[in-house]
Parts: C-alpha cells; sequence; structure tokens
C-alpha cells in the first residue's frame, strides 16, 4: 500500500509537470510582421506553450538584462545576415552568456544550441515557412521532443516554393505556377475574363496576415475578374507569375511589395506591358493614426515604398492597410482597397473595351483667370487638343476632328460663365453645356464622412448658392461646359472657388481651401453623368492635384481623390517639371505622359546689344587716342540707355575707376547673354518643331565644346571662336557649328546614313566631334515628339507607360525621347560620385 502511495504520488508529480506550460520567447526584428505571434501564441497554447514574443528594436536597456530569465527555449525570428546583425547588436551584452536552448531562424538554415540538428531543421523547416499547418508541425514536434516522445504521426513540413500563386480556399493554399491555378480555376487562360495579379510577400502567408490580400482578392471575384495573388522574390524577376508559355495571363498587377530592385522591375515591366498599381502600408500607427496624419505616408518610408516603385513604373499609390494598436494584426481600410481594386478594373476595362465606345473627358486650365484664356505650360493647347483630335480619329475614336479656330472659340465661350451672368441658359440651348440635378450632388454628399459635409457647408453653405447654378421646372440643375466632338469632350478644369469672391488665383495652389460644391459637382457629372472611361488633364498643370488632403498617401476622402474616383487619369506633362508632376501622380491618381518643352536656340544679340557689341570690339582695337575716348563715351551712353551697368552690378563711380576692367566683365556679360537658351514659342503635343528650331535645340544640347570645335574645323580663328554665337541672333543659321549640324544631319536619307557624305564629313573632324554628331543625330530624333501621341493613345488603353527621368533637355537629354512616364528618383544617380567620395572621408575630429 506505501509503495502504491507512492507510485501514484510520483505519477501524479510527473503528470502535474507534463502540464506545466513551456515558456517560448520569439525574438524578431523589423520587417517582421507582429501580428505573425497572435496566431503563433494561439497555436502553441493549443500544446501546452506559452509564448512571448518580444522586437528587438523596441527593448529598453533595462529590459535587455533579464531579458531570458524564466524561458525554457527561444527563437531568433532574423532570416537575414543584417536582421541577425542588428539583434546580436542590442543583445550584445546577454547573448554571450544565453545558457537556454535556442535557434536562430536564418534564411539560410538553423544555427542552434541546445537542440540536436535534425529537430532544429525541422522545427526551423515548420517556422520559416509559417502557415496553419506548419505551426501547428512546429509545436507538436517541440512537444514531442520537450517529452522524449517520437515524431511519428506528425506531419511532415510543408515547404513553399520560391514562388507560388496563393488562393485561401485551394486545397494547400498556394500553386507553383500559373498553369495549376488557372486548371484549379477551370479556366482556360486564352479565354479567360479579366485578370488582376496581386504582388505580396510570402511571409504574410507564414505569418497568417494574408486579411488584406483576401480582401482584394473578394472584391476583384465579386466584379467578375480572376485574381492571381502570387509571390516572388523582391530581388529577381516576376515574369513565371505573370505568364503562361511566355504570354502574359494579368491583365494588370496590385503591388504590395518593396521594390528593392527597381532597375530589374523597371526593364520587366516594360517587356510585359502590365499597369501595376501601388497599395502601400501605413507602419507608422493604427487606422486613426493614419486618418489623423497629415503626411499620409512618412517620409521615411518615401525611398523604399514609393520612390523606387515609381521609377520601376509603378502608379496610383494608395495606402490600404495599417497595424491594429493592441496585437499588430493587419487591418484593411475597406474604402482603400475599394479603390485599388476598382482603379484596377478599369484600367482593364480601357484595355478591352473598343475605341470607338471609349468616352474621354478632356479638362483644360483657365489660369491665369480670364475669359479668353486657354493655358497650359508652354504648350499650345488649341493646336495641340486639334492634333490630338486627329489622331484619337485615326485611332478608331468616335472623335470630330476640329480645327484650332472652331477649338479656340468653342472653348473660350464654356469660360464665359465663369466671368460673366446670363450665359448658362444660353450655352444649354447651343449645346455647349450639360445639367445635372443638385438632388444628384447632394445624394453623393451624404455618402461622404460628416466632417466633409460640414466643410464644405460652412465654406460655400448651400449647393444650390452657386453661380453655376440655375433653377427650371421647380428644380435646382448645376451647368456644366462642355465641348463635345463625337465621345470626346472638353470641359474647363471648374474654377476651386465661386466667381463673387475673385481669389481664384490665390486658390490656385492652396492645400487648405476646400473647392466649392460646384468644382465637385463638375467631376462627379464626368465620372457619373458623362460616364468618363478617362479622364484627360490636358497641359501642366490644373489644379484637383493641389486640393486639401494629405500630403501623399491619401484618403479616399481627401479632396483630389474625391474629384477624380477611380476613374483613370492621364496626364500630358511637360517634362522638365519633376517636382509638381509628382503631385500629378502622388496626389492626383495620374499617369504621366510627358511632352517637350519648346526648341531652344542660342539667344544671340539683338539690335542694340550687336551695336554695344561691336562698339566694345572696337574699342578694343583702338588705339588710346580721341577716337578711343570717343568710342568709350559712346559705348558708355549705349550701356546706360539700356541699364546693362545695373544688371552687372557696376556703379559710375567703378566704371570711371576702371574702365579695362568694365569692359571685360561687359564683354563677358555679352556672351553669357548671347549664349543663354531661349525658348522659341510653343510646343504643340505629339508634333515636332520647325527644323530649324530642331537643330537649335540640338546644337545646345551639345555643348560649347563641340560649338568651339565646330568653329575650329571650319577655320575660325582661335581668337575668334568664342564669338560663333556673339552677333545678331537671325544670323544664327549662318554660324559654322549649326551649317555642320545640319549638313551631317541631312546626310540621313530616310533613316539610313549616307556613308559617303557622312565619311567625307568625318574626314575633316577630329574623332570627338565626329562622335558627337553621331549622338546628335540621336538626340534630333528623338525631338520628333512621335513618343508624345503613341505614350497618350497607351495610357487611354490601360497599359504601362515605361518611365524616364525628366528635366531641362538640354541640361539632362535622358528626359527625351518624351512620351513616357516621369519619375522624381533614380537610385542610379545616388549617391553622385562625389557625394561617395565624400562619405568616404573619415569625419573630421
Amino acid at each position: 500500500m506505501p509503495q502504491l502511495r507512492q507510485f501514484l504520488i510520483a505519477a501524479s508529480l510527473l503528470f502535474a509537470q507534463s502540464c506545466l506550460a513551456d515558456s517560448l520567447l520569439f525574438v524578431a526584428t523589423s520587417p517582421v510582421p507582429q501580428g505573425k505571434f497572435k496566431a503563433v501564441t494561439e497555436i502553441g497554447a493549443k500544446y501546452g506553450f506559452t509564448v512571448e514574443a518580444r522586437f528587438a528594436e523596441r527593448l529598453q536597456p533595462q529590459q535587455v538584462d533579464n531579458l531570458f530569465k524564466g524561458h525554457d527555449a527561444v527563437f531568433f525570428d532574423a532570416a537575414r545576415s543584417h536582421m541577425q546583425e542588428s539583434v546580436k547588436s542590442r543583445l550584445a551584452k546577454v547573448l554571450p552568456g544565453l545558457k537556454t536552448p535556442h535557434i536562430w531562424m536564418r534564411d539560410n538554415g538553423p544555427l542552434a544550441e541546445g537542440f540536436p540538428q535534425p529537430i532544429a531543421e525541422r522545427l526551423h523547416a515548420y517556422y520559416t515557412n509559417g502557415g496553419q499547418a506548419n505551426y501547428e508541425g512546429f509545436f507538436q514536434t517541440l512537444a514531442a521532443h520537450r517529452q522524449g516522445k517520437s515524431l511519428a504521426g506528425i506531419a511532415p513540413p510543408f515547404i513553399f516554393p520560391d514562388a507560388a500563386v496563393y488562393h485561401p480556399k485551394a486545397p494547400n493554399l498556394v500553386f507553383a505556377t500559373p498553369a495549376e491555378y488557372f486548371r484549379w480555376k477551370g479556366i482556360y487562360p486564352a479565354k479567360r475574363p479579366p485578370t488582376i495579379a496581386i504582388a505580396f510577400h510570402q511571409i504574410y502567408i507564414g505569418a497568417e496576415q494574408t486579411a488584406f490580400v483576401d480582401d482584394l482578392i473578394a472584391r476583384i471575384e465579386a466584379a467578375g475578374a480572376i485574381a492571381l495573388p502570387y509571390y516572388a522574390g523582391v530581388l529577381g524577376p516576376h515574369r513565371e507569375m505573370l505568364t503562361i508559355a511566355d504570354q502574359p495571363i494579368a491583365d494588370a498587377v496590385i503591388n504590395t511589395q518593396i521594390v528593392l530592385d527597381p532597375e530589374g522591375r523597371r526593364s520587366e515591366l516594360a517587356k510585359l506591358g502590365i499597369p501595376v498599381i501601388q497599395a502601400l502600408a501605413y507602419r507608422k500607427g493604427d487606422e486613426a493614426a493614419w486618418r489623423a496624419d497629415p503626411q499620409g505616408l512618412p517620409l521615411i518610408d518615401v525611398p523604399f515604398y514609393l520612390s523606387q516603385g515609381e521609377y520601376a513604373g509603378i502608379i496610383d499609390p494608395i495606402v490600404a492597410t495599417t497595424n491594429r494598436k493592441s496585437d499588430g494584426e493587419i487591418v484593411v481600410i475597406a474604402e482603400q482597397t475599394a479603390a485599388i481594386a476598382n482603379k484596377a478594373l478599369k484600367l482593364v476595362r480601357l484595355q478591352r473595351l473598343a475605341n470607338a465606345e471609349k468616352k474621354v473627358a478632356v479638362f483644360f486650365w483657365n489660369y491665369p483667370p480670364g475669359e479668353k484664356n486657354l493655358s497650359a505650360s508652354y504648350l499650345n493647347l488649341p493646336k495641340s487638343l486639334e492634333a490630338t483630335l486627329r489622331t484619337l480619329k485615326s485611332a478608331g475614336y468616335d472623335a470630330r476632328p476640329e480645327s484650332e479656330i472652331v477649338l479656340i472659340n468653342s472653348l473660350q465661350r464654356l469660360l464665359a460663365p465663369f466671368y460673366r451672368d446670363g450665359e448658362l441658359k444660353s450655352l444649354l440651348a447651343d449645346g455647349l453645356a450639360e445639367k445635372l440635378p443638385v438632388k444628384t450632388y447632394r445624394a453623393w454628399l451624404t455618402t461622404l464622412p460628416p466632417a466633409i459635409q460640414q466643410e464644405l457647408h460652412e465654406r460655400w453653405g448651400e449647393p444650390e448658392k452657386s453661380a453655376m447654378a440655375i433653377r427650371e421646372g421647380g428644380e435646382s440643375y448645376f451647368v456644366i461646359p462642355r465641348f463635345a466632338a463625337g465621345k470626346i469632350i472638353f470641359t474647363p478644369q471648374p474654377p476651386r472657388g465661386e466667381k463673387w469672391e475673385d481669389k481664384e488665383k490665390a486658390l490656385y495652389h492652396s492645400t487648405k481651401a476646400a473647392p466649392s460644391h460646384y468644382y465637385l459637382a463638375h467631376y462627379l457629372w464626368a465620372r457619373e453623368a458623362f460616364k468618363a472611361d478617362a479622364l484627360v488633364h490636358f497641359g501642366t498643370h490644373g489644379t484637383q492635384e493641389w486640393l486639401p488632403g494629405k500630403e501623399r498617401g491619401l484618403s479616399v476622402h481627401d479632396y483630389p481623390l474625391l474629384a477624380v474616383g477611380d476613374v483613370p487619369v492621364v496626364y500630358p506633362y511637360i517634362v522638365d517639371n519633376i517636382g509638381e508632376a509628382l503631385q500629378a501622380k502622388r496626389r492626383g491618381r495620374a499617369v504621366i505622359v510627358t511632352h517637350q518643352t519648346p526648341p531652344f536656340a542660342p539667344a544671340g544679340l539683338h539690335e542694340t546689344t550687336v551695336k554695344i557689341h561691336d562698339l566694345l570690339h572696337a574699342w578694343l582695337a583702338q588705339d588710346d587716342g580721341t577716337v578711343k575716348q570717343k568710342l568709350a563715351a559712346d559705348l558708355l551712353q549705349a550701356v546706360k540707355k539700356e541699364r546693362i551697368e545695373r544688371d552687372m552690378g557696376w556703379s559710375e563711380v567703378r566704371i570711371a575707376a576702371d574702365f579695362r576692367a568694365f569692359v571685360d566683365a561687359l564683354h563677358d556679360h555679352l556672351h553669357e547673354l548671347a549664349q543663354t537658351a531661349q525658348p522659341l514659342g510653343l510646343h504643340t503635343f505629339g508634333t515636332p518643331p520647325l527644323e530649324k528650331h530642331r537643330l537649335a535645340t540640338v546644337l545646345l544640347m551639345l555643348g560649347q565644346d563641340f560649338r568651339e570645335g565646330a568653329a575650329r574645323a571650319a577655320g575660325v580663328k582661335e581668337d575668334d571662336v568664342d564669338e560663333v554665337f556673339v552677333g545678331d541672333y537671325s544670323q544664327l543659321s549662318e554660324s559654322a557649328p549649326y551649317q555642320l549640324l545640319k549638313n551631317y544631319l541631312n546626310a540621313a536619307v530616310d533613316g539610313k546614313k549616307d556613308e559617303k557624305l557622312t565619311a567625307q564629313l568625318n574626314e575633316k573632324l577630329s574623332a570627338e566631334l565626329s562622335a558627337k554628331l553621331a549622338q546628335a543625330q540621336s538626340w534630333y530624333a528623338d525631338l520628333s515628339a512621335a513618343g508624345e501621341m503613341q505614350g497618350l493613345l497607351a495610357a487611354l488603353a490601360g497599359q504601362h507607360r515605361p518611365t524616364s527621368y525628366g528635366g531641362d533637355p538640354i541640361k539632362n537629354p535622358d528626359a527625351l525621347p518624351t512620351g513616357r512616364n516621369l519619375y522624381g528618383f533614380d537610385p542610379s544617380r545616388v549617391p553622385t560620385q562625389q557625394a561617395w567620395a565624400a562619405g568616404r572621408k573619415p569625419p573630421r575630429p
């Protein structure tokens, strides 16, 4: 009996010990999702483990000292070497004394102490692949090991492929290839419905954090389209996940990944031609923090999560998720993911809809304010619209070509009611306007957050009060001026204010003043009544992208997005205005299609400055005496008449004290004026400049070394080489550099070089000049502007637009050819050689 009692006591103690939960510590570091440990904790509890998860970078120094105390095993969740180094740095004080069994979960295999290698490798495989089934296996295996039991009956780890297609309803969650996925779906790829791919990181499957992917899948499938969610490495190609038999099987992509290989992605997307839109995560706090954050996306996230994607050609960045404060779970912002899915679907609609059926609303600008002003930065708007209508017609659009004069007269009439009373009904009578019931606008207004409704009401009062509203048959209507040319309509972007305020100029760039009811109603008409398939904001630049809202990472309830909704926006934009183009991309949901600056030529000298230059040279050549004194007096009189000495910062006293120094400074000043790049008129979208203007632009692009080298090759004396362009501007085409360039480019016949003529020219030139002329031929071709209309048509077809760095083509010829999508940050240019050299120098003590 005593023996039985002892046996029962021992058995009960053993049972009690086996029921005591082992305490496990997981030490992680960014970018491991915090929400991962919710699933790990819940599953671990099922198998008798208590789980504590700590992020190394968040530990306070006093917490580090006792970090490992009381835990039975430690697991370091730091896959890559830089993550491991970060953890080791933070825990340098306590790691050397760690005796508790532990495993470093590295991407190149486990590093374990206190675990047999086979067990460590099995636990590593479960954990690094992740997901419900693998976490179950991880804790079953750990429990069996701790209790000295066999692993028989425990399912082996499921090893996820390096890249795969995912679906939450799939038997094993993933398919190794898109072909397998389509077979499971029962869909023949060649006859597939619209297909939207979703690129994400595999870690989200492993972390049980796929809610945002599942949300996008549900929205896409609810629209009758196919979702193609996949993961692939951030440093490798994605082509295999987007093609079958090398043919694209996705029509658009929603990217949720960080972009770490911008050059690779840029090249791949240009070849695939698939548009990619960006779904962003807000990483600075929870949903409430994002809604209150005026930045929208922290500046620290811009390089990797925004700029590098823009470089690759990824468009329309929208914040889609945040993290729950309590447990780090990823939280979907429903209206944001709806906007992303809708935009992707509408891009595919542009791809599949016949051009003849597409409706396009073209917005033009009225800035600076004025009843006759049809404006865009350095763009001849009427001629550009005329050319655009012809191009759209030839591409199969229902577009009625109109002459420049008809467009000028018609579009100016649309502006009249912004400046004069009594014009609305005449526009309606002449078929130059449409009506939008105010009750339709009010119904839409009630769908907006109360704060927006209140702000609009307090600022503008009732919608019916607008100067652009009329009353007919007991009902109020907004009047929308528009000129229809088939299914292409032209409409002035509405003023931000009302005409009774006369503050339009002050409001133009304001990011604080709410737009008027009419502003929003005008865009509502274009989206919902006209049912535009695309909006075109024609030329640099309008006001929509400057409306109040977050700096970037906007809410769909910020005014810029309230205006355009989810309709694709195409924005022809001058190539040298990078900074403001970024506003249109990040705040305006726009795809940029760059257009050229006006052509340029060396300014040369005009009548009065030619006279001054001639007097200056006459004074220099004259011997001392009465004649030279007379020349000096005439020169000084001519300079003062034009007030040039004031531009130079010379006083009369200073001139009198050292006239020779003044003459030298004046000479330099005239040379600088003569060689300054002078714009020649306006650019017409999609239309090459006149040949003489095109040649002059290339001449400036080639630089001073070419101009002086060409002058020497033509026999100009060395003392006169720097005088080539310092003369009458009208004689530019007679200069040696211009003639050499013209003759060389004329040697190209039907796009093929006249080798004999080229050889004759090259015999007389240095290798350096010949190389520059060969480059000139490429630049001359780039100035054809042919890519601009091609870019517009491609964007209206919902296609990916290849990217280019912007800037003044004279300073940055890489901005040519135009017609591409502008980006503002080129990782290949950072750091510069100078910055790198400076950074390598040791800091001064």
